[in-house]
C-alpha cells in the first residue's frame, strides 16, 4: 500500500555520536571548565547550589497556579469526544479499505471479467483511491 523506505546509513552513526563529533570539543572545555572552578572554589559552589535548591522550594509554593475551573474541564471532555469520534471514523475508513481491497482481490484473480465486474472494479478503485486520500490526508475530506 505504502512505499517501504530503505535507510542506507551506517548503524553507528547515531545522533549523539554526531553531536559529540560536531560539538564535544566545546563540551570538553566547558567540563574543564567548570571542574576547575568547582576545585578552587568549593564552598562557592556549594552556598550556590543551597541557594538554588532555596529559591526552587519557595517558589514551589509560592508561584501562583491557574485555576481548575468547570470552562477548562468542559473544553477537556469535548475534545476527548472529538477524538475519539475521529478515531471512529478513522476505523470506519479502515474497515472499508479493507473491503474493498479484498474485493478488488478477488475480482484480480478471476480469468475473465465480465462488464458488470469491470464496472465494480472501476467504481472499487476510485473509492479506495478517494478514502487512501482522506486517510492521508484528513483536510481533504469534504
Amino acid at each position: 500500500m505504502w512505499k517501504r523506505i530503505h535507510s542506507n546509513r551506517d548503524p553507528k552513526d547515531t545522533l549523539q555520536r554526531e553531536l559529540r563529533r560536531e560539538f564535544g570539543r566545546y563540551f570538553g572545555a566547558a567540563g574543564t571548565g567548570l571542574k576547575a572552578l568547582v576545585s578552587k572554589k568549593p564552598k562557592w559552589t556549594f552556598a550556590f547550589m543551597a541557594v538554588l535548591l532555596a529559591l526552587s522550594a519557595v517558589l514551589s509554593f509560592t508561584r501562583p497556579r491557574p485555576p481548575a475551573g468547570r470552562g477548562q474541564q468542559a473544553a477537556r471532555a469535548v475534545e476527548v469526544s472529538d477524538g475519539f469520534r475521529q478515531l471512529m471514523h478513522t476505523t470506519a475508513r479502515l474497515r472499508k479499505t479493507i473491503e474493498l481491497k479484498g474485493l478488488i482481490d478477488s475480482l484480480a484473480k478471476k480469468p475473465r471479467l465480465t462488464g458488470a465486474d469491470s464496472v465494480r472494479l472501476n467504481r472499487a478503485l476510485d473509492s479506495l483511491a478517494a478514502l487512501q486520500k482522506i486517510l492521508i490526508h484528513p483536510r481533504y475530506e469534504h
